[in-house]
């Protein structure tokens, strides 16, 4: 995280039934809730100034259930969609590699692991980012394997197919994520 500072803009459009609670994600992975956005009715978009790669956590809350998704701010004023239309999916945001490709893990963070679930048809390398931006080599998975890596909040990986010398997903990690590949 770092650089200047950027926007991000929450759009509500919520169905009446549901609610989702915005929450901030420091380095250390603590949260802390910014504001509550409700269905038709409440205030229709929300500012703020965040910085870029900075996480937010949206909890939706519906009838039949919850579940969380994870933004990242880019480094240019973004938005982020609040509607039904959002699928419950677990699991981490692949940051698109030719918008983050100088994206570096922070110096420390809370500990926490990463499951790496490899969904192609081809084997994938994937490699932890140091603060320096180098990469550390950790394992190829195979097809239809996975593994679980221990790391820390705000840690960066990178995911190269066997014989790719440039990466096709990003992630960072987060309290018990899971980065597929399909």
């Amino acid at each position: 995280m770092g650089g200047g500072p950027t926007t991000i803009f929450f759009v509500n459009e919520l169905p009446s039934d549901c609610e989702a609670d915005i929450k901030r994600i420091d380095e250390q992975g603590n949260r802390t809730n910014v504001t509550t956005a409700k269905g038709p009715g409440d205030s229709y978009c929300w500012l703020t100034t965040t910085y870029p790669h900075q996480p937010w956590e949206v909890v939706f809350s519906f009838p039949e259930g919850t579940f969380t998704r994870i933004f990242y701010a880019a480094p240019h004023p973004s938005r982020v969609r609040l509607d039904a239309d959002i699928v419950p999916a677990p699991g981490l945001d692949l940051m698109d590699p030719s918008l983050y490709s100088n994206l570096v893990s922070p110096n420390e963070g809370a500990y926490t692991t990463m499951k790496f679930e490899n969904h192609l048809q081809t084997n994938v390398k994937i490699f932890s980012v140091d603060p320096a931006g180098a990469l550390i080599p950790y394992e190829t998975i195979y097809p239809g394997a996975s593994s679980i890596q221990s790391t820390y909040v705000g840690c960066t990986w990178k995911v190269f197919g066997e014989h790719d010398a440039s990466p096709f997903a990003i992630f960072r990690a987060m309290p018990g994520g899971i980065a597929r590949f399909t």
